[in-house]
């Protein structure tokens, strides 16, 4: 399971507030921190998507791809640099969890 960490973590966490207000998830009018919390019970596969939301409002996208091995490319708008491109992964959630590990790396080193 990927974690948030740092700066990148408490960023997030106040993105996803206003994220739920907006998108009224799961019947929640007036988010909150224990709605947060509630995020991070979902399974990883669920809360990607979230994160890959909130990754590009911050010009970090993520794109996963491949077939029978998996790859992923972080590009950073910023500084126009491309990430993660030569890695591969046997499975879809090893590519999806080391995206978001440098893409929370990126964030934490650069914003």
């Amino acid at each position: 399971m990927m974690e948030l960490t740092g700066k990148c973590k408490k960023a997030f966490e106040k993105w996803l507030l206003i994220w739920l207000k907006e998108n009224i998830a799961w019947d929640c009018e007036n988010p909150t921190k224990e709605d947060v919390n509630h995020f991070y019970k979902f399974p990883f596969s669920m809360q990607f998507g979230v994160l890959v939301d909130y990754f590009i409002s911050v010009d970090l996208l993520i794109n996963i791809y491949g077939l029978d091995v998996f790859r992923y490319k972080l590009w950073d708008g910023e500084k126009l640099m491309v990430y993660g491109k030569d890695k591969r992964f046997n499975k879809i959630q090893e590519a999806r969890t080391e995206a978001i590990k440098k893409a929370n790396e990126i964030f934490n080193s650069n914003f």
